[in-house]
């Protein structure tokens, strides 16, 4: 069983506009001001649009917007200890989760986020490739589901800068302390999504439907029956096949 709702910080993950790489915010400007968060909204694009590889547009997909989110639970809660001191806990979770947030999936949850943006309801979180704003006055009902996929697999992720799926890569270092350059596959078995509470009651075919987006990354375990070498094993993984999906 999925753990319980709870409610969200949503951080919008924004993209470059065209045109305005070369653009400088001011350093000094004051991050609150509604010029500020103008300025940010004119040099990032936080409501995006489907890149399309040319086999998607064949085939008679069309575009459709999106808005990329990190989400986690809000924090800010205190406790007294026994000395009678007040701190702040750490928060429940300790990464973000992610969701992309479709239009035509999610559209209420879609023009909810959007109409916060638009309406500058938010504050200044990073300005560097990517522009990430957190909204301050909302918050987001789902839970990031963590289960078995039922097999061990490659992680791939959708880059987005050219669309395409690739392998999640880790870069571990050497006992010299030297990072491995080409970095490793991280194989796992668990599957890992942020579902809505408007999709609570279909997550196992939202689970099921991750199972069957993974099989081709699958990797084949086989253990070693030399008795000189219990316990070794040998893993070997398939190439995946060729990205055709349309979704970033």
């Amino acid at each position: 069983m999925p753990k319980e709702l709870i409610v969200n910080e949503v951080i919008v993950v924004g993209k470059i506009r065209p045109g305005q790489e070369a653009i400088v915010l001011p350093k000094d400007a004051d991050k609150t001001s509604k010029e500020f968060k103008e300025a940010i909204r004119a040099k990032f694009q936080f409501v995006r649009n489907t890149n399309l590889n040319p086999e998607a547009i064949t085939a008679g997909f069309q575009n459709g917007e999106f808005i990329h989110t990190l989400v986690a639970d809000p924090g800010g809660e205190k406790i007294t200890l026994a000395s009678g001191q007040t701190v702040k806990r750490s928060r429940k979770t300790d990464d973000y989760g992610w969701k992309v947030i479709f239009k035509s999936a999610s559209g209420i949850t879609f023009d909810e986020i959007k109409d916060e943006i638009v309406a500058n309801r938010f504050e200044i979180v990073g300005t560097g490739d990517e522009g990430k704003i957190r909204l301050n006055e909302y918050g987001l009902m789902g839970l990031w589901d963590k289960f078995d996929m039922g097999f061990v697999y490659t992680p791939h992720y959708r880059d987005p800068k050219d669309g395409h799926v690739k392998p999640l890569l880790s870069h571990p270092r050497d006992k010299n302390g030297v990072y491995n350059k080409e970095g490793v596959l991280s194989n796992k078995s668990t599957g890992e999504h942020f579902v809505l509470e408007s999709e609570l009651d279909n997550i196992e075919a939202l689970r099921e439907t991750m199972r069957r987006n993974n099989l081709e990354y699958k990797v084949t375990v086989k253990t070693n029956d030399d008795p000189s070498r219990t316990g070794v094993k040998e893993v070997v993984t398939p190439t995946p096949k060729a990205d055709i999906n349309t979704s970033v």
